[in-house]
């Protein structure tokens, strides 16, 4: 039943592609950043690098890659304060499925609203617009993935729920996301992630439909001993989307202690990248900080913890 019922998730998408009428172009915009520490400390990896509790809002795949069930937290200041950024998330395995829900916040202020001093008057150097009000936005999403294991290679699906506020206008719109990760061997992962395939729809309450097209990622993860309790993990990931064509290469290095203590460093779209997380009596506690030459700095903060049961075989 559960086999079926993942079959039907994953053909939804083509259905809906095909049966819904076209939009006004629109890229998909910042679903979401990544706030987990080691993938962002590692350039945001989306495809092999598991984002523990919050993996619902990446490669559904992911899902499969924990033991148990982890709830995850996190929240950070991103591009010298221009937005924020909070999720919360759950994963849990059972069997050889995985499942996994999340909620994303993403907001800011400082939108200023401008207005002309003579409204009656057109534009001019003596009539020119005066700031009136500065006011904000925000952008709620909601995700449900599925994964399934078979031997060694998962497959996922997820399901986006969105609601945005600008000034003045408020919208709402879902999107369809699949990926897979192959354990190829016990050292070498190779992920994919298709976000949107679906393609984002946002209606807005002025009638105005947009539309958010698919984008596509491409990852491989290669974790190799130094010592008995020294690992090196390399993820290099690349990404295309369709309006974009070929993106910027994400890619990232992790150096960690024995599973308890783990560092990162990478780039992710002209930013430099680290991060940080400590494992302690199931706790996770991480860390995470990016620098952009053109927006500048942004961090975050992220707690989980993991109740244990049987590994997926």
């Amino acid at each position: 039943m559960k086999l079926y019922f993942l079959w039907a998730v994953s053909i939804l998408p083509i259905i809906l592609t095909v049966g819904i009428v076209n939009g006004e172009p629109y890229q998909s915009d910042e679903f979401m950043l990544d706030n987990w520490a080691i993938p962002s400390g590692m350039g945001g990896n989306q495809t092999v690098i598991s984002r523990d509790g919050l993996s619902a809002s990446g490669n559904p795949a992911l899902c499969t890659e924990i033991s148990g069930t982890n709830v995850a937290i996190s929240g950070g200041n991103h591009w010298t304060g221009l937005v924020s950024t909070m999720q919360i998330g759950m994963t849990r395995t059972m069997d050889y499925w995985g499942y996994g829900v999340s909620a994303d916040f993403i907001g800011g202020d400082g939108i200023k609203i401008t207005q002309l001093q003579n409204s009656e008057e057109p534009l001019s150097a003596d009539n020119y617009p005066s700031v009136i009000d500065e006011q904000g936005h925000y952008t709620v999403a909601l995700n449900i993935a599925a994964a399934r294991q078979w031997r060694n290679i998962s497959v996922g699906v997820s399901a986006k729920g969105v609601r945005k506020k600008i000034p003045q206008h408020s919208g709402w719109g879902f999107a369809f996301s699949a990926g897979a990760l192959w354990n190829v061997l016990n050292s070498v992962k190779i992920g994919a992630y298709a976000q949107n395939i679906s393609t984002y729809r946002l209606f807005w309450d002025d009638d105005i439909h947009e539309i958010g097209l698919p984008a596509f990622s491409l990852g491989v993860s290669w974790k190799f001993k130094l010592a008995s309790k020294w690992a090196v993990q390399l993820a290099p990931e690349v990404n295309y989307g369709i309006e974009e064509g070929i993106g910027f290469l994400r890619a990232g290095m992790a150096l960690s202690y024995d599973d308890i203590l783990t560092f990162a460093l990478g780039t992710q779209d002209g930013s430099l990248t680290t991060g940080a997380k400590i494992e302690l009596n199931k706790f996770q506690l991480g860390a995470s900080a990016g620098y952009n030459f053109s927006l500048g700095e942004s961090y975050n903060i992220s707690v989980g913890y993991n109740f244990p049961s049987q590994k997926l075989e």
